[in-house]
């Protein structure tokens, strides 16, 4: 099967992590759909013409279910790291139920391959609920009758800015009076997560719980 006739399904992908999976999916020739609240990203850049941008709601099937039709593989790559719960958004719903129902609706659509964006570890001085509605979402995508890959990258970022910043607290993490409640996990480019999200799709393989490390060798296959 040619790439240009695979079709990917990424949810999230107006989003800082699902955008650079949408770019780079386009960049090795698959057929992107893009799902997301907003539909379409603020900024249009000229490829984006070429990509299915879908706007509806991932709690709610019915607006965007009908798309994963043929599709191969599905990628999720939603997620929050601060709660809004007067307007609906919890960890619980957005890291873990939305991932819960993409599952779901992608194994009667008979999809080959399912990537959960999740985490290594949760921010420091964030409620716990943050990691346990990855894990739980988590457990629920290995049981389903698809091929799953769980990526588990620890901060992510897009500049030297925040590099610096996650690479110190990473480095504070491992020293031994610390403890284990900041360790964030190793620190990753977005782009290098993108590609590995992306080169994972065909490779039967690549399988299970990816960690940082796995990540960024998964990035250069």
């Amino acid at each position: 099967m040619g790439k240009g006739k695979i079709k990917i399904f990424v949810a999230g992908g107006t989003g800082f992590i699902g955008g650079a999976i949408v770019r780079t999916a386009f960049n090795k020739g698959y057929e992107v759909l893009s799902l997301s609240r907003k539909g379409y990203p603020l900024k249009i850049e000229p490829w984006m013409k070429e990509v299915k941008w879908i706007k509806g709601d991932l709690l709610e099937p019915s607006t965007w279910s009908r798309q994963l039709n043929d599709v191969y593989a599905v990628i999720h790559a939603v997620g929050i790291i601060k709660e809004k719960p007067s307007k609906g958004i919890t960890f619980k719903k957005i890291n873990g139920e939305s991932a819960i129902i993409l599952a779901e609706e992608s194994e009667k659509s008979e999809i080959k391959k399912f990537v959960f964006v999740s985490a290594y570890a949760k921010p420091p001085l964030i409620s716990k609920d943050y990691i346990l509605s990855k894990r739980k979402a988590e457990e629920y995508i290995f049981k389903k009758n698809f091929k799953s890959v769980i990526f588990r990258p620890g901060p992510v970022y897009g500049n030297n800015k925040m590099l610096y910043l996650y690479s110190t607290i990473y480095k504070i993490s491992k020293l031994p009076f610390v403890g284990k409640s900041f360790d964030v996990g190793m620190p990753i480019n977005v782009n290098l997560l993108a590609k590995a999200a992306v080169n994972c799709i065909e490779n039967d393989s690549i399988n299970g719980i990816i960690k940082p490390e796995g990540i960024l060798k998964m990035s250069e296959l």
